[in-house]
């Protein structure tokens, strides 16, 4: 799965999220304009203009991206998760004024951890935080994992084994890839080897 500038041609606008096999064939756009969703307040859903970095659920029968606000809301993007064919998509936020990035599965398929500025400690940066991927309620176990004021948390990925625990600091032994920005200078994005160290409660 990836990110198309341009959608369908000739349309050339906005950014969609296409699938396709491992060889290159079989690409096909999974946020068509068949999805966009008409508010009763005035605006619309369109998936076509601002979905971005997709990821596959462990069992790959879901995608989780980030995406366009939904309706009642105006400004931000959300996590959605999505069927593996682009049916059933879900809004995890359904809230309004927050940026949530770059989404990456649990091992287990049941949580989702990502990027976000919904706290603003301080502005403009951004904390991880994990929610649960498959529930029916907005921001359900919503959880903030990182207190790293000044330096933006951005791509996380989470382990493997299917006890994997998140490292909340790039000092501690765990299995997270960290990467980010302090002051101008890019930091260095590193594995960090050894057993998981728990940092408060275990996920």
């Amino acid at each position: 799965a990836y990110s198309r500038n341009g959608c369908e041609q000739p349309n050339a606008g906005g950014s969609c999220i296409y699938k396709m096999f491992a060889n290159g064939l079989g690409q096909s756009n999974l946020t068509t304009d068949e999805d966009t969703k008409i508010c009763d307040e005035g605006g619309a859903i369109d998936h076509t203009l601002d979905s971005y970095a997709p990821t596959w659920s462990p069992d790959g029968s879901k995608i989780a991206y980030e995406g366009t606000p939904s309706c009642g809301a105006s400004v931000g993007k959300n996590i959605w998760v999505m069927n593996s064919d682009g049916g059933e998509k879900k809004d995890l936020m359904q809230d309004d004024f927050t940026d949530d990035y770059m989404p990456s599965f649990s091992p287990d398929g049941q949580k989702i951890v990502f990027s976000s500025d919904r706290d603003d400690d301080v502005w403009g940066y951004h904390e991880l935080y994990s929610i649960d991927a498959n529930a029916e309620e907005p921001l359900s176990g919503l959880k903030r994992l990182t207190r790293s004021d000044g330096v933006h948390e951005w791509t996380p990925d989470w382990g493997v084994r299917p006890n994997a625990t998140l490292a909340m600091l790039p000092q501690v032994p765990g299995v997270m890839r960290h990467f980010g920005w302090l002051n101008g200078a890019r930091l260095q994005e590193k594995w960090f080897a050894g057993p998981p160290r728990v940092l408060g409660e275990d996920f």
